[in-house]
């Protein structure tokens, strides 16, 4: 049985991705800064399954508790083929007001850990000789510029970017790296915000080509995909799942009407 890592696993796209790689046959391994919010989800999973989910708690900035979490992994599940980097927090701040000690722990967490992870992973592979797959979760606000999210959408840049020279280096190796950029995607946090006022959604569906938000199983399907062997030529690619708006074009100011724009529903803070 082939094994996976889902990094902030516990909620939202992550512990959507969590339940599809489950139902797809893979032994997972579910990781959150919360053990309590990770052991519910796993045994959850695990329940409709039956295969087996781990839980850990792993804080991605950290290398020594990435180590660990993978050493934990690797004794009770096996080595690891699969890693899906989901972590991410975020703020909301004008550059001139943000608070430089939260934008170096965005950077910390979103890239930074990313990083540590798929070091951590890659030399796992290669050493156990596996043909794996490391998948990114990038970012719509990585792509195009929302005011106010200057370092949460230069970390998910750098994710992007990240991607592409980490698919060649490893290229040689046979892993495979790639990442799907999310735009305003159906979770319990973008409900939270629209509910907040914080989000207009029919402003975002004017906005968006196809006039919806994303499912949030269409992430975790497109995680699988780019996992399986039907994907084995593609390594280094940014995949957007935004319904058409970074094709589109334009600064959402002018269809919004307003000094700022929503957050891309992909923000999981775990």
């Amino acid at each position: 049985m082939k094994v996976a890592l889902v990094t902030g696993g516990s909620r939202g796209i992550g512990a959507t991705i969590v339940d599809r790689l489950s139902s797809d046959g893979m032994a997972v391994a579910c990781t959150a800064t919360s053990l309590d919010r990770a052991e519910s989800v796993a045994k959850d999973v695990q329940s409709r399954y039956g295969r087996p989910v781990l839980p850990i708690e792993m804080h991605v900035e950290d290398p020594e508790s990435v180590r660990r979490a993978f050493a934990t992994v690797g004794r009770e599940l096996g080595p690891v083929s699969l890693l899906v980097n989901n972590a991410g927090i975020n703020q909301v701040a004008s550059i001139v007001d943000a608070d430089l000690d939260v934008i170096s722990q965005i950077i910390d967490v979103n890239l930074k850990g990313l990083i540590n992870c798929s070091q951590v992973a890659a030399n796992a592979m290669i050493e156990a000789d596996i043909q794996g797959s490391i998948i990114n979760i990038g970012s719509l606000a990585g792509l195009v510029g929302f005011p106010s999210r200057a370092a949460y959408g230069s970390s998910k840049a750098g994710v992007h970017h990240f991607t592409k020279v980490l698919a060649v280096e490893l290229a040689n190796h046979k892993i495979r790296v790639n990442c799907v950029a999310p735009g305003f995607v159906q979770t319990g946090m973008l409900h939270e915000l629209v509910t907040k006022g914080l989000i207009n959604v029919d402003a975002v569906r004017q906005r968006t080509p196809l006039a919806d938000l994303v499912p949030v199983d269409e992430i975790a399907e497109a995680v699988v995909w780019l996992a399986s062997a039907a994907a084995r030529s593609i390594t280094g690619q940014i995949l957007a799942i935004d319904g058409g708006w970074t094709a589109y074009g334009g600064h959402p100011r002018q269809l919004f009407g307003v000094d700022d724009a929503p957050d891309p529903g992909d923000n999981e803070i775990d």
